[in-house]
């Protein structure tokens, strides 16, 4: 009998313990994304690449843009034509240093393209012919009128003409050089018996015993030059023409 009690106890502690074991099959273990959720993220990454693609671009953009507006406010297109007087019209110039100094110039437009001034110091009265370009103002003619009349040379003859100096290029900006001239301001102000006047382009040649500075302003054209020499005794000779008045 007690060996039946002995077999049936052990019976009953195998039943407990097989009874137990699905708990341990409802343990939760570690499991791998889904390939749901796994194209998920990678679609969100690749979503979020571009951005800092298109930040690269818009930046270099923006600096270039100030790089421009830096060169336009430097830089300035002149309308070259507007740097003479209307035709017919004259100017007068007060000098100081010698008696030639003072002088009067009358404007005649021979064409669009071509302009003379025909300027008496009281002495020698010259003829001066200029061309005008796109992009400069050239002398082309520079003489002393020996007859009554001057003689204007035929358009078709100024034309095939080479310069005899660049007067003004454009465009321009401080700093800038053509033919013998530097350009040292470009927003000037100066005041003359005739005017006040803003934004003057002066240019300046400079020697090694000389300096010769003009002065140019919209709607006129030269309105002062200025002219310095060392002398031997280092004494500073120098002569200055202004404009007086238009008339």
């Amino acid at each position: 009998m007690k060996k039946w009690l002995v077999i049936l106890s052990a019976s009953a502690l195998l039943a407990a313990c097989t009874a137990e074991s699905p708990e341990d099959e409802t343990t939760a273990k570690p499991q791998k994304p889904t390939t749901e959720q796994t194209t998920t993220k990678e679609t969100e990454e690749t979503t979020k690449a571009p951005e800092t693609e298109k930040e690269t671009p818009k930046k270099e953009q923006d600096m270039t843009k100030e790089k421009d507006k830096d060169a336009d406010a430097n830089t300035q297109t002149l309308a070259l034509k507007e740097y003479f007087l209307a035709d017919g019209k004259k100017a007068h110039f007060q000098g100081e240093g010698i008696e030639f100094a003072t002088y009067d110039v009358q404007t005649k437009w021979l064409n669009d393209n071509y302009v003379a001034h025909y300027v008496n110091n009281g002495g020698v009265e010259v003829q001066r012919i200029f061309r005008i370009t796109p992009t400069t103002i050239e002398l082309v003619v520079d003489e002393v009128i020996q007859t009554e009349k001057p003689d204007v040379p035929k358009i078709e003859w100024l034309e095939k003409v080479k310069p005899l100096e660049i007067v003004l290029q454009s465009p321009i900006k401080k700093g800038a050089t053509f033919d013998k001239w530097t350009v040292v301001k470009v927003d000037e102000q100066v005041i003359t018996p005739a005017g006040t006047y803003n934004d003057v382009i002066v240019v300046e040649d400079k020697g090694k015993d000389y300096v010769d500075t003009r002065y140019f302003a919209k709607g006129v054209g030269e309105i002062k030059s200025v002219y310095t020499m060392a002398m031997d005794n280092n004494e500073t000779y120098k002569t200055t023409s202004t404009l007086d008045k238009i008339y």
